[in-house]
């Protein structure tokens, strides 16, 4: 299996094999052309002399300064830096996995307007089984900004940034995102436990199999309370308690009873969060957001009305937070 990143359909399946499996990765050639496409957009409005947020100026409450143009390799390495305050314990090596594919799928989206280049070192990275350090705790702003820094600062040391691409590195949710794909993954193998469980608790207690009818999905018509029933009439096939007379009870302690719906609920409910990870895992988190379509830079916040300051210097002698 080859997982190919096109920005707009990777899956959870894909997710787990990449990040627990060691399955390989490719960017998709139109992936390529339209981040080529979206740096070109890019590179127009830096000519033109276009105030773009995190590209030509500083961030956060340091968004009214200017980055000159010979300063921005130094203004990436200090906005990576500046934003390492993680700590112990490191994340686990399938967690740090999916927070790469994430991050590459979302650079190949061509939102973030960075060159193919760094979403290919990520990529490199996943096919070489290549695993940084990335601390678990800590947390500044919105953003995964503490964990991607870790990311950014191991595998991007020697990769030249051009404008807004350390900002790109750290401002994204790949790491949240990534850790959330598995831990849906291994509850929805949990929730596949449960139904497992319950079908041998039911033929252990000898239990009266009409909790389990198909006519209490049509009752009470939720999805999730379907799948159970389905689920736990498959897993019982062949069972003698079909059968006429073998239950124990007329009806069954409430613990039995109760089984489909509350393992419905919980169908319902993971089905639903399986939904937003869907998403979410192909959703931008760029800002400034480019839109390759319409050729332009949307800076998220208005920072292009504000007066700026020339003082690149600050920069490289204090760094920069978002936050």
């Amino acid at each position: 299996m080859t997982v190919v990143l096109t920005g707009n359909d990777l899956r959870l399946d894909e997710v787990v094999a990449v990040a627990r499996e060691g399955e390989s990765v490719v960017l998709a050639p139109e992936a390529v052309v339209r981040m080529g496409k979206a740096r070109g957009i890019v590179e127009h409005a830096l000519e033109r002399g276009d105030v773009v947020y995190g590209f030509t100026t500083g961030v956060a409450s340091r968004k009214r300064v200017r980055v000159e143009p010979g300063d921005v390799e130094e203004f990436n390495r200090r906005l990576i830096q500046s934003h390492r305050v993680g700590d112990r314990p490191d994340a686990p090596a399938d967690v740090v996995r999916a927070t790469m594919l994430r991050m590459a799928n979302g650079f190949a989206a061509g939102t973030t307007g960075i060159r193919p280049e760094l979403a290919e070192v990520l990529i490199t990275a996943l096919n070489g089984k290549v695993t940084p350090r990335v601390r678990l705790l800590g947390s500044v702003g919105q953003s995964d900004l503490a964990a991607n820094a870790d990311l950014a600062h191991h595998l991007f040391r020697d990769t030249p940034l051009a404008a807004g691409e350390g900002l790109a590195l750290v401002n994204n949710n790949a790491f949240s995102t990534g850790f959330a794909a598995l831990a849906i993954a291994d509850a929805g193998r949990l929730l596949n436990a449960l139904h497992v469980a319950g079908a041998l608790d039911l033929e252990a207690f000898g239990a009266n199999l009409t909790i389990i009818h198909p006519a209490v999905a049509d009752t009470r018509p939720y999805p999730g309370l379907r799948l159970s029933l389905e689920r736990l009439t498959q897993l019982l096939d062949g069972s003698a308690l079909w059968s006429p007379g073998t239950a124990r009870n007329l009806q069954d302690p409430l613990t039995f009873r109760g089984l489909p719906q509350v393992l419905g609920t919980l169908w319902d409910a993971l089905e639903f969060v399986r939904a937003q990870l869907a998403v979410e895992l192909n959703a931008a988190n760029a800002n400034p957001l480019v839109i390759v379509d319409d050729e332009r830079v949307v800076s998220v916040s208005n920072v292009d009305v504000v007066p700026l300051v020339r003082s690149s210097q600050h920069f490289v002698e204090n760094g920069s937070r978002l936050g």
